[in-house]
C-alpha cells in the first residue's frame, strides 16, 4: 500500500529523529531497540498498543505514512482531523487524517503521531486475525531498520554514526514519494533484461515481483515467456486486483539476482497498477529470504541474502484463494480460477470450508495452508459445506505456472 498526502508535506508533530543537542555538545547514540514479530502471509506483524488496547499491525516499507483500520479506531476514540490522504492500494480511496497521542511497541513509544484511516478488513479475513494498521515511512525513516526474518525480529539503530560493516550488497534508494524505489532489471523468459522501477516493498505479498499495467503494456515481451494465467493479483485497500500471473527468467537488484522469481503482471489501471511513478513492487516473498538493512538517512538499503535465497519460488497449486468469512469465524473458498484442481473438484467460489485432509480449517495458519496448496502432486480432500450441504472433495494439485 502507498499512503500518499497533497503538498505541502504533513507536520508530523513530535517526530522522534534523532538529533544532536543544542549547543554543539556530541551526540551520543540511542541504544538499539529490538522488536520481536510474527511472519504471516510473508507480513512482518508486531504487537502495539494503541488507545488502550492492543492491536496488530504490519510494517510496510510501501506506506508513505503510518495508518489504522478505520473501524477500530472509531470504536476505540480515535477522531479523523482536517485534510485527508490520497491512498494507493489496489484502489485509489481518499481517506482522513488522525492524530494519535501514542503508539507503544516493546521497548519504544511513539507520541503525537498522524496517521491515514482505513479499512483493513479484507486484510484482516486474509491473515485471519484483526490487523489494525501499519507502521510506514514516517516511522521507519527515523531509525537503521534492520529486518531479520529468519530470527523475527526487528533491531532499530540511531542512524547517527552507523556503519555497515557486512557483505550485504548495498543498493541506493529514492525516497521522494516515501517509499524506497530501486533501479533494478526484470528479464522475461527469451528476452533481454529490461531496466525497472521498483519499489521495495514489505506488505506486497504472494508474488515476488509485481509489475504495473503501464509497464506491461511497454514490454509486451513480459507476458510472451510462458504460462500467463488469469488471476487475482492480491487483495488489499480498495478491494481485489486481478491481472496475469507468469515466470520470470530472472530480476536482479544491484548485484542480487532473483532466480526464476513467479511475477504478477497487471492489467488494469486502477490503484497501484496503474501508477507512472513506479514500474511495479519487490515484495515479501523475496525479501523475506534476506536480512534487509533500511538506511534511509543515507538513502540506501542494504541486502543480505539468507541461506534459502535461492530455493525455487512457488505459487499455490490449486486455483484456490481462500479467507476467512467477514467475521473471521469460517474459511471460505473466496475465488476459484476456471480450469485449476480446484474448479475440476468442483469447488465454488463462496464454499466454506470446514476441514482439509481431516483437519478443521479454522485450526490451520494461514501459513500452513499455504503450504499444503503449494505442493506439486499432492491429493488434497476438502470438506466443503455448500446451501447446507456437507460435500467431499478431492484436489490433485499442480504446477501451473
Amino acid at each position: 500500500m502507498t499512503a500518499r498526502h497533497p503538498a505541502p508535506a504533513l507536520a508530523l508533530a513530535g517526530v522522534m529523529m534523532v538529533t544532536s543537542p543544542a549547543g554543539g555538545h556530541q551526540h551520543t547514540p540511542a541504544p538499539p531497540v529490538v522488536i520481536p514479530f510474527e511472519l504471516t502471509h510473508e507480513h512482518i506483524l508486531v504487537r502495539a498498543r494503541i488507545a488502550g488496547d492492543s492491536v496488530w499491525l504490519i510494517v510496510d516499507t510501501g506506506s508513505g505514512l503510518s495508518s489504522l483500520d478505520a473501524e477500530w479506531a472509531a470504536a476505540h476514540g480515535v477522531r479523523p482531523a482536517e485534510g485527508q490522504a490520497q491512498v494507493i492500494g489496489s484502489g485509489s480511496v481518499r481517506a482522513s487524517l488522525a492524530p494519535v497521542a501514542a503508539i507503544a511497541l516493546p521497548g519504544l513509544e511513539l507520541r503525537d503521531r498522524t496517521v491515514v484511516l482505513i479499512p483493513f478488513a479484507d486484510v484482516s479475513r486474509a491473515h485471519g486475525r484483526p490487523i489494525g494498521g501499519a507502521l510506514g515511512f514516517d516511522f521507519l525513516s527515523q531509525y537503521v531498520v534492520e529486518i531479520d526474518y529468519a530470527a523475527r525480529r526487528l533491531t532499530l539503530r540511531d542512524p547517527a554514526g552507523y556503519e555497515y560493516a557486512g557483505r550485504g550488497t548495498v543498493v541506493p534508494v529514492s525516497l521522494a514519494l516515501r517509499t524506497p524505489i530501486v533501479a533494478a532489471t526484470v528479464t522475461p523468459r527469451g528476452a533481454p533484461p529490461i531496466p525497472a522501477r521498483l519499489i521495495l516493498d514489505t506488505g506486497s505479498a504472494s508474488l515476488g515481483i509485481r509489475l504495473t499495467t503501464p509497464f506491461v503494456e511497454a514490454h509486451p515481451e513480459v507476458r510472451a515467456g510462458g504460462p500467463l494465467l488469469d488471476a487475482p493479483l492480491g487483495v488489499g485497500i480498495g478491494g481485489w486486483a486481478f491481472g496475469h500471473v507468469t515466470r520470470l527468467a530472472e530480476a536482479q537488484l544491484g548485484a542480487l539476482v532473483i532466480p526464476a522469481p513467479v511475477a504478477g503482471l497487471g492489467k488494469e489501471k486502477t490503484g497501484f497498477f496503474g501508477v507512472t511513478f513506479a514500474d511495479g513492487t519487490i515484495g515479501a516473498p523475496v525479501l523475506s529470504r534476506t536480512t534487509l538493512i533500511l538506511d534511509y538517512t543515507r538513502e540506501r538499503v542494504i541486502v543480505e541474502p539468507g541461506p534459502d535465497f535461492d530455493r525455487p519460488y512457488e505459487y499455490e497449486m490449486s486455483g484456490l484463494t481462500v479467507m476467512r468469512s467477514a467475521d473471521l469465524a469460517t474459511v471460505v473458498a473466496e475465488l476459484v480460477a476456471d480450469g485449476s484442481p480446484a474448479a475440476e473438484a468442483g469447488v465454488r467460489a463462496g464454499d466454506e470450508i470446514v476441514a482439509v485432509d481431516g483437519r478443521p480449517a479454522t485450526s490451520l495458519a494461514p501459513d500452513e495452508l499455504d503450504r499444503v496448496l503449494r505442493a506439486d502432486g499432492r491429493n488434497v480432500r476438502l470438506t466443503l459445506r455448500r446451501v447446507g450441504q456437507v460435500l467431499d472433495r478431492r484436489m490433485h494439485l499442480r504446477r501451473r505456472v
